[in-house]
């Protein structure tokens, strides 16, 4: 059985508040978790309220960082008094929310001195209250931690679909970031695999390869559910990497000779890399889209990740020994995830840029691979193959 794991990589928690024009700083070693009490007016009980709260509360509690509860009251969040009264009872923060007219409102307090930390409305359109849930829990996450929320994020990912002519069929879907909400976005009858995010600000459209008789096709859906036909060359035409501006792409193209080899796109300009014979595939853009990651088994037969300097053209060998593939990188952290074979079974390791050491992030039974990192590199998700069904873990 495959299924889809979170490993959460959060080793301290910074909570910020903002008092008094003064800013306050609380960190550990250790994760911390923070009272948090969410509130909603008691006098209203609008299905567009409840889920508001309900979403805010299953995204601030992901972590394991943030405890959050959920109550109803009458008062507002001008009672600064009722704000400070909140800290007796151990919570450090107040969020007050609330819908009016499609519009919903968020207001963050510390409990200190009753101040506001965050205050911001958002647009419900098209009925979409989870999505405005997740944008105020974004919102929050960065008031606090000073990172990033991911909650916004979406997960794609293929699965099998039906039996058609005794091939499994295998479909696109897309997911909130905890899997939940999934939606084949690909239905059709075929073979799709290796989904890929293209990230454009005005229209987020996502790759996958299509295998049909003659070749695998590289193809894309976009926002609209519009699909379209990428790179359909002889051969492979699969695993697209984007560079950070979103004007190029690197991905695997096997027409030549064969082999498979790194392409270039861009301005409708398409180069291939010369990193030499054998394969190269699972090309991942890293270092600010200064550095090219991949796989190459040109060296011993097998694959191994190296890194490529895109401006002095120069490789370097990243992985020590053994069966090493689909690397992922984070600009973030400023680290490496990857895939290598231990004893017969595939395990993360993270390769750290900084110390340029290795170290390994899961051990047991199943191979772990496909890894991906939530935007802010707290956490990284991937494919876990086993006989036996797992949960859900962090």
């Amino acid at each position: 059985m495959k299924k889809l794991v979170v490993i959460s990589l959060l080793c301290c928690s910074v909570l910020q508040l903002f008092a008094q024009q003064k800013k306050m700083v609380i960190t550990s070693q250790t994760p911390v978790q923070m009272k948090v009490l969410v509130l909603c007016d008691k006098k209203t009980s609008r299905k567009a309220q409840k889920e508001l709260v309900h979403t805010l509360k299953k995204d601030l509690s992901f972590s394991g960082q943030l405890k959050v509860a959920v109550a109803a009251t009458k008062k507002n969040s001008d009672d600064a008094k009722y704000v400070c009264s909140l800290s007796s009872r151990g919570y450090q923060i107040v969020v007050f929310a609330d819908v009016v007219d499609n519009v919903a409102m968020v207001r963050l307090h510390e409990t200190v001195t009753g101040s506001s930390v965050l205050d911001k409305q958002y647009v419900i359109k098209n009925d979409a209250f989870a999505s405005c849930a997740h944008m105020a829990a974004n919102d929050i996450w960065q008031a606090l931690l000073n990172q990033p929320g991911w909650f916004t994020t979406k997960i794609a990912y293929s699965q099998d679909g039906n039996v058609v002519n005794g091939t499994c069929t295998k479909q696109i879907y897309v997911a909130d970031y905890d899997g939940s909400n999934a939606q084949c976005v690909v239905p059709k009858d075929g073979v799709c695999i290796a989904p890929r995010w293209h990230i454009d600000p005005n229209n987020a459209s996502l790759f996958y390869s299509d295998c049909v008789e003659k070749n695998v096709r590289l193809m894309l859906v976009d926002s609209s559910l519009e699909v379209s036909t990428a790179s359909n060359f002889t051969g492979m035409n699969m695993l697209p990497a984007f560079f950070p501006r979103g004007d190029a792409m690197v991905y695997c193209l096997s027409a030549a000779q064969g082999e498979c080899k790194l392409y270039v796109y861009k301005k409708d300009n398409l180069k291939q890399l010369k990193l030499g014979k054998g394969n190269c595939f699972s090309p991942a853009v890293g270092n600010e889209g200064k550095t090219l990651y991949y796989c190459w088994d040109g060296r011993v037969g097998y694959p191994e990740i190296y890194a490529y300097d895109l401006k002095k053209r120069k490789k370097r060998r990243i992985s020590q020994g053994g069966y090493c593939v689909t690397p992922a990188y984070n600009d973030v952290k400023q680290q490496l995830v990857y895939a290598k074979g231990m004893k017969g079974t595939l395990q993360l390791f993270v390769y750290d840029e900084k110390t340029k050491s290795h170290t390994q992030l899961t051990f047991g039974a199943g191979n772990k691979q496909e890894p991906s990192w939530s935007p802010c590199g707290n956490y990284v998700l991937f494919s876990y193959s086993t006989k036996v069904a797992v949960a859900l873990r962090c």
